[in-house]
């Protein structure tokens, strides 16, 4: 019991969530430096081409040639280029205040060259055919557009990642709770639908698991109690139709006749006798049918009055009684009983109807020249009860049936046999009511076995 705690709480929903988040995060967070670590690389090596500083641009400039110097370079704020050839003249300017053609006076080369002009530098290119001046900005920093656009590029990725992440552990909520939770809706208004049947499925190793199995197991339960209420139902609205036909049939009779004689006072004595012959019978079959009906209600208490009695010894008793009945039916039998005490708690009157009902079914039904045969088995927590006989069977339609109210093992309705349907329907009620089971088993041409299991007392 602690494991199975122990493991649920293992794979709570909490947990499992704080997982997923905690691998996510640390996975991004990873892909993030990696990311950050190639960009920062890339702009180091690209950082050279941003900072404006004169001796490095004479030096790029000397080493890689003006024009690829230009393709690559960005010359900031309000620094500046100009190339002039020996007579001080400008060839070339790139952000120069100065025009192409025009001229530097030579007072002014000869400060530039003494560095006495702040900021503006003097270098020779091409074995000295060429004069190089480059003017730096102070008001701008060389680094600042590198930091930034490091800057930007740290943002801009922090915020994707981030995005990706949030969509990504969005999937998975949506795949551990979104989903279920859609689907436990789905079911709840199925059956607010009363649609029973209906089953949620889905694979979690959360408590949404749980809630979908007793969800699951709920809807089953429920399903089968209303099925068996509905079955419960429909029986007692036979049995009710079944009272009827059996309760008219006599009376009818009763009346027909006790009018007769009432009416006809000329009848000859043969006749009267007659017709009060069948006035007694039908009254005597009206009254077992009134006694049964009254017992099937009665054993339907809960409540009844139980004590510690010798099963062997009750049996013994009431089979010696019925077999001077079993012997004027032209029938046979064998009884298997151990000599050993076995008790059961029981209510005697109970179980000796409940075994006096099977007993008089196998004499109304097996047929002449017939077997019944008891065989008691027992160990130490149950006690097995078989009554089979060697009679026609019963058909496989009513097999299932038999034990309903009302139910008869022949194939009609038949008052010659006696019996109101009523006495296997009693039979299963006590048995299940001292917390036992009975079942039919048969053969078409061996007869049936009725196997009732009873629970011994200690």
């Amino acid at each position: 019991m602690r494991n199975k705690k122990d493991n649920y709480r293992s794979s709570s929903l909490q947990k499992n969530l704080f997982r997923k988040y905690t691998i996510s995060f640390v996975v991004f967070q990873i892909i993030y430096i990696i990311i950050m670590s190639f960009c920062m690389k890339f702009l180091s090596n690209k950082s050279a081409n941003f900072v404006f500083m004169a001796d490095d641009v004479y030096n790029s400039i000397n080493d890689n040639g003006l024009k690829k110097y230009l393709s690559n370079s960005f010359i900031q704020g309000k620094s500046y280029i100009e190339i002039l050839d020996l007579d001080y003249r400008v060839k070339l300017s790139i952000k120069s205040p100065h025009k192409v053609g025009y001229m530097y006076s030579k007072d002014r080369m000869l400060s530039i060259a003494n560095n006495r002009i702040k900021n503006l530098h003097q270098y020779f290119l091409a074995k000295r055919q060429q004069i190089l001046l480059v003017y730096e900005d102070d008001d701008v920093n060389p680094y600042t557009t590198i930091y930034a656009l490091a800057i930007i590029a740290f943002l801009s990725l922090m915020i994707l990642a981030y995005i990706i992440f949030f969509k990504v552990m969005a999937a998975l909520v949506s795949k551990t709770i979104g989903k279920p939770l859609s689907l436990l809706l789905e079911g709840v208004n199925a059956f607010k639908n009363k649609n029973y049947s209906h089953r949620i499925n889905f694979n979690s190793n959360n408590e949404l698991n749980e809630l979908k199995k007793a969800f699951n197991s709920m809807a089953a339960e429920l399903g089968t109690e209303i099925s068996e209420r509905i079955k419960a139902q429909n029986i007692n609205k036979q049995m009710i139709l079944d009272i009827t036909h059996d309760l008219k049939t006599p009376l009818t009779n009763i009346e027909g006749y006790s009018e007769l004689l009432r009416e006809n006072h000329l009848l000859e004595e043969s006749v009267k006798e007659k017709y009060l012959d069948i006035i007694i019978s039908n009254s005597k079959r009206t009254n077992n049918l009134i006694k049964d009906l009254f017992d099937y209600t009665y054993f339907d208490n809960k409540y009844i009055v139980k004590e510690k009695v010798d099963f062997c010894e009750m049996l013994r008793r009431l089979l010696v009684e019925y077999i001077p009945i079993i012997e004027d039916n032209k029938k046979q039998y064998e009884f298997n009983i151990p000599e050993q005490s076995i008790k059961v708690f029981m209510n005697r009157k109970m179980m000796e109807r409940a075994i006096c009902n099977i007993i008089n079914n196998f004499i109304k039904y097996s047929g002449d020249s017939t077997k019944i045969q008891f065989d008691l088995s027992y160990d130490e927590t149950s006690m097995e009860l078989v009554v089979s006989d060697n009679g026609a069977g019963i058909s496989k339609e009513k097999l299932q049936d038999i034990f309903l109210p009302f139910v008869r093992g022949d194939d009609s309705r038949n008052p010659k046999t006696g019996g109101t349907g009523l006495g296997l329907a009693i039979t299963k009620k006590v048995i299940e009511d001292h917390g036992g089971s009975i079942r039919i088993e048969q053969r078409q041409e061996d007869g049936c076995r009725f196997v009732i299991n009873l629970p011994v007392s200690k």
